[in-house]
């Protein structure tokens, strides 16, 4: 291999060339690297630019899109997409045509904002009318076209403004202009005096007619306060009266008041004056308003003596005005005429009056009337108040009250009725009467029922002894020819008992025990009874609404009621005929009448018992629910049945309608009121096996003699020990002095000088482990026996039986010896 020395010029060239090279190469390298780190600096203004315009397009209030050659959009922004389009994001709207997203059409516009920059080159503006969501906007567009370094137009950006706001903006500022420049014209060229003050009463601005009212140049008046310009017999009224209104929430006051011109004349005014309120409540300005009544004041002194030939109408007027001629034609007919008549006045006026409104069978009365007073002068009606029928525009009649005065003209005379409708008076005379009548029914009532009452506590005593010894003696004479007569004194006992609680219920005065019951249960539980007591002739059908609401009533009450109903329509279906008892809820929102009375609004329950019987008149309803009123032959009713009804309905708190025509049967609906609570099932006595005899220890304190002996055979004939007391006192003495235990202690609820429940409160401090037994047979004080039975306490009721006393008393002590 040859030496360096020994190389060949050749090679020598072409290393220094390869030295050139590497050179170049590295300055190339460098120049490169130099550019990218430029590049890369560029890159970077440029996304910050970007993110710069990214966020003021989509933070700004206005919607950009972009769109290509085919007017497809390539980008839009988030405003756009929800302010403007019903897409709810920018990426569902891109793709989509021009007059899809902005203008919401099918086909593309002749006018489209996107298409016109790549036509002429330039930005394009435009304003459109769009409905966007349903509601109608100005939307104004601008169109600037993207171009290629070619210059040619590749892309289109729109931006989209909404100036639906700006024009409302404009259009109030053009309208609060309009009003204040048409408050400015009303201000100065208006016929009314006007003038703002400042709260001190000064004089702010004062219009020309102001000035011209008080005789002063505007300039002189803003110099001024209001009291400067008011007389001064006025000044402390005028104070007063803005005194108050300067008061939160006051109206503004209004006033006639004279005011002292420049020239000293005085001038009357009718000024209306008002503050205005800042936010903070502080009066800012005070607006006043006068007119010159000057020559109204002088008006009044002519309207004065005019008075004078206007007072006899003047007096007389009462409601509608009608005037008539000498013919009797209408010639004035007041607004009050119209709406009493129901005719327009047009319609009314040169109408004969005898024609439009008095009835036919009186117009030739009137007609007759008239002919005399213009013949000699002869009225027995002017001047004087009478009460005529009068005709409606329907052809109604209604009552009225009539006052006719002549009207003293010149000329053929003419006459004023001064007309008052009476209907509303009738209807409450009416009302009054009926009421007035149902007083008297009430307190014929209360004096019947208080002899009932009073009959039936002493037939209950009475018939005590009767059925208890009847028993008695049935008992004992078993097998005896004399048993039959005792037994049928006993039924005839029974039926007095019946008769007896009839009367108590009738007078209110029966001994009760309410509770919550299902009116459907004690239907059906009647339904065998009542089918034995209406017989095969007369079909019974029972209707009970399933979902029916509660009552509070006393069972045995109700089933009184019913039986009482249903005897009736089987007496008045002597022939048969079919009885339908039904159940039914009664909402009512508004008052109903349910003759023979009304029922108020409320929640109801209804039972309703109708027959196809021989049904009712007029007569007889008026009289239905009267004590002792009958249809039935003598000696087949007692007149008690359907006032018994009423006074347990009326008990309840509830109401009876009535429904009847002769030959159209009757049919009785019976509204109680509906309670949300649990139907309570009926008190139960404590039953045990124990023997029908006792030993122990019984006080009977009772007041009637009769019943206290027969109550002490009854108890010794059982076994037990008795001891008598005949009032409270003497009972008290006993439990003092009797030594051994006393068991029980069997009281009347109502005795002289202390009642049964008295008498038990006061022993059981001395006697804790005595048992009480109450009976009675009916109390005027409902609220005692009320007590009795709240506490738990056992009840007798009288009259009662021998089995019906034992098996009391030993149920009572056996619960005391479990005890």
């Amino acid at each position: 291999m040859p030496s360096a020395r020994s190389r060949p010029p050749v090679s020598r060239r072409h290393e220094a060339r390869a030295e050139d090279l590497d050179d170049l190469l590295h300055r190339r390298l460098e120049d490169y690297q130099r550019r990218f780190r430029l590049l890369d600096e560029q890159m970077r203004v440029l996304e910050l630019e970007r993110q710069k315009l990214s966020a003021v397009v989509n933070h700004t209030d206005a919607g950009f899109l972009v769109f290509d050659a085919s007017l497809s959009v390539t980008w839009t922004n988030n405003i756009f997409a929800t302010r403007f389009c019903a897409s709810p994001n920018a990426a569902a709207v891109k793709g989509a045509k021009c007059h899809q997203v902005l203008c919401g059409r099918p086909l593309p516009c002749e006018t489209c904002p996107a298409a016109q920059p790549f036509r002429s080159g330039i930005v394009a503006h435009q304003e459109m009318r769009l409905s966007i969501h349903e509601q109608a906007r100005h939307i104004y567009t601008t169109a600037m076209p993207i171009k290629s370094l070619t210059g040619k137009v590749e892309q289109t950006i729109v931006m989209v403004q909404d100036l639906t706001d700006l024009d409302v903006l404009r259009r109030s500022n053009e309208a609060l202009e309009a009003s204040e420049a048409r408050f400015r014209s009303i201000f100065e060229q208006g016929g009314l005096g006007m003038a703002t003050a400042s709260p001190e009463g000064r004089y702010i601005d004062v219009n020309p007619a102001f000035c011209r009212f008080l005789g002063y140049e505007r300039d002189e008046l803003q110099h001024k306060t209001f009291l400067d310009v008011t007389h001064p017999e006025d000044v402390e009224e005028t104070r007063r009266r803005m005194t108050q209104s300067l008061e939160a929430g006051r109206p503004p006051f209004e006033m006639e008041r004279r005011y002292v011109r420049k020239d000293g004349t005085v001038v009357w005014g009718y000024t209306t004056a008002t503050w205005l309120f800042d936010a903070a409540g502080r009066p800012r300005l005070g607006v006043e308003l006068v007119q010159d009544i000057d020559e109204r004041k002088q008006a009044e002194e002519s309207l004065r003596r005019s008075e004078v030939r206007k007072s006899a109408i003047l007096e007389a007027a009462l409601d509608a005005i009608v005037s008539i001629d000498h013919e009797g034609a209408i010639a004035e007919f007041s607004p009050a005429a119209e709406r009493m008549f129901g005719y327009r006045r047009a319609e009314a006026i040169g109408k004969s009056m005898a024609d439009l409104l008095v009835p036919p069978s009186l117009r030739q009365r009137h007609r007759d009337g008239m002919a005399r007073y213009l013949a000699g002068g002869e009225s027995k009606i002017l001047g004087r108040r009478i009460e005529i029928t009068a005709m409606r525009a329907d052809g109604s009649e209604f009552p009225v009250e009539i006052a006719i005065a002549r009207v003293p003209l010149p000329g053929a005379p003419m006459f004023t009725g001064y007309i008052r409708d009476l209907t509303e008076r009738k209807r409450v005379e009416e009302s009054l009467r009926l009421s007035e009548g149902q007083l008297r029914q009430a307190q014929k009532m209360e004096a019947v029922g208080r002899l009932a009452g009073g009959v039936a506590h002493d037939f209950n005593n009475l018939l005590t002894v009767i059925n208890g010894r009847s028993r008695l003696l049935v008992d004992a004479l078993a097998g005896h020819p004399l048993r039959k007569e005792i037994e049928v004194i006993a039924a005839a006992g029974d039926r007095a008992a019946s008769l007896t609680r009839q009367l108590l219920a009738f007078s209110r005065r029966q001994i009760v025990e309410p509770r919550v019951i299902d009116l459907n249960t004690v239907v059906a539980e009647t339904e065998t009874m009542l089918r034995r007591v209406i017989g095969e002739d007369v079909h019974l059908e029972i209707n009970l609404k399933p979902d029916f609401g509660n009552v509070r009533a006393d069972p045995g009450q109700i089933e009184q009621v019913i039986m009482n109903l249903v005897v009736n329509a089987r007496d008045a279906m002597p022939q048969g005929g079919r009885l339908t008892i039904e159940t039914a809820n009664a909402d009512l929102d508004v008052p109903a009448a349910t003759p023979p009375g009304r029922l108020e609004p409320g929640r109801y329950v209804a039972l309703s018992i109708q027959d196809t019987g021989s049904g009712m008149d007029a007569a007889v309803l008026s009289h239905l629910f009267e004590p002792y009123f009958t249809t039935k032959e003598k000696g087949k009713g007692t007149g008690l049945g359907l006032p018994t009804v009423a006074a347990i309905i009326k008990h309840c708190g509830g109401q009876i309608a009535v429904d009847s025509a002769p030959a159209r049967g009757s049919r009785f609906t019976l509204y109680l009121p509906r309670v949300e609570e649990a139907v309570e099932e009926a008190p139960r006595e404590a039953r045990g096996a124990a023997p029908s005899r006792g030993t122990e220890t019984i006080l009977v304190v009772e007041d009637e003699i009769t019943v206290r002996e027969l109550a002490r055979e009854l108890l010794q004939m059982s076994g037990y020990t008795v001891l008598e007391a005949k009032h409270g006192h003497e009972a008290l003495q006993i439990c003092r002095t009797y030594d051994g235990p006393i068991h029980l202690m069997l009281t009347d609820v109502v005795m002289p000088s202390m009642s049964g429940h008295e008498l038990a409160e006061t022993l059981a401090p001395l006697r804790p482990g005595m048992k009480v037994l109450y009976m009675s047979g009916y109390t005027e004080e409902a609220g005692v026996l009320r007590e009795i039975l709240d506490s738990g306490s056992v009840f007798l009721q009288k009259p009662f039986t021998p089995a019906a006393l034992n098996d009391k008393i030993r149920a009572l002590l056996n619960v005391s010896r479990r005890n």
